[in-house]
């Protein structure tokens, strides 16, 4: 079975993608590339009906999990600490599509992301069962056919590097998955205007994917190779552009260092 067939076939009975919320985790909020490549994801999703909000994590207060477990005894489903966590778990609840985009910070999530992935424990509930995959889980507190789509960027020029962050997420969200789209060497947009077309076909991809979870309800294999695609054909003229840029940089500091 192919990636197409068997995305078609986990969300054959899902109902249709209306209301999307997408969790930013990165530091840089609206000013990095993640939010770059959230944004052609969006103008597809948008674009064709689906209904989406987006929330900057770095613009909320959301502390580190307890592990006291209260969400699970005290209070079923609710945490005890009052800050932002708490209004978002409502909006995840609320919502059929999650879009987690999120940077890659030492081959893993930004800090910021992952205190709110572990505040996430109110969903499900304390007892353990058998996952399909013949794993031991926790069954979801709030039944419903919510599908996922993971956007994700890192500066060096191989997909390879999102490995560790994709089993992190592929764990626990494995039958909600509809999309997986990696962006390396995405510093890089940066200059651009030196591979336009590779670019553009790369940014299309994204948009192309928003569109087809709106209609199909997934992101074809096809959408994620075009939104990876490499940016350059020889790795050697990208660490040549990036070690120009970070010795300029140091040499910037070094002078301001002695002014």
């Amino acid at each position: 079975m192919t990636r197409d067939e068997e995305r078609k076939a986990t969300t054959r009975n899902f109902g249709p993608v209306k209301k999307a919320l997408v969790i930013q985790g990165s530091p840089r909020g609206r000013k990095g590339w993640t939010d770059h490549c959230l944004d052609k994801y969006l103008e597809g999703l948008t674009g064709a009906g689906v209904e989406s909000e987006v929330v900057y994590l770095n613009k909320l207060n959301i502390g580190h999990c307890l592990g006291c477990f209260h969400c699970w005894t005290k209070t079923p489903g609710q945490c005890m600490q009052k800050d932002d966590m708490p209004p978002l778990l409502e909006k995840l609840i609320s919502a059929d599509l999650w879009v987690y985009a999120v940077p890659l910070y030492f081959f893993s999530v930004t800090g910021l992301f992952k205190d709110f992935l572990d505040r996430t424990v109110p969903l499900a509930e304390p007892f353990l069962i058998e996952g399909e995959n013949g794993l031991t889980s926790h069954p979801a507190r709030y039944k419903g056919n919510v599908r996922l789509v993971i956007i994700s960027v890192c500066g060096f020029p191989e997909t390879d590097h999102f490995g560790a962050l994709l089993d992190m997420l592929r764990r626990p969200y494995r039958n909600m998955i509809v999309g997986e789209l990696l962006r390396p060497a995405a510093e890089a947009i940066v200059a651009r205007e030196f591979f336009p077309e590779t670019y553009s076909r790369a940014m299309d991809g994204f948009i192309r994917a928003g569109r087809e979870t709106a209609e199909l309800g997934y992101v074809t294999e096809a959408a994620e190779q075009a939104a990876s695609a490499p940016f350059f054909e020889d790795n050697r003229f990208f660490y040549q552009m990036a070690n120009q840029y970070w010795t300029s940089e140091l040499e910037k500091a070094k002078s301001r260092s002695e002014a």
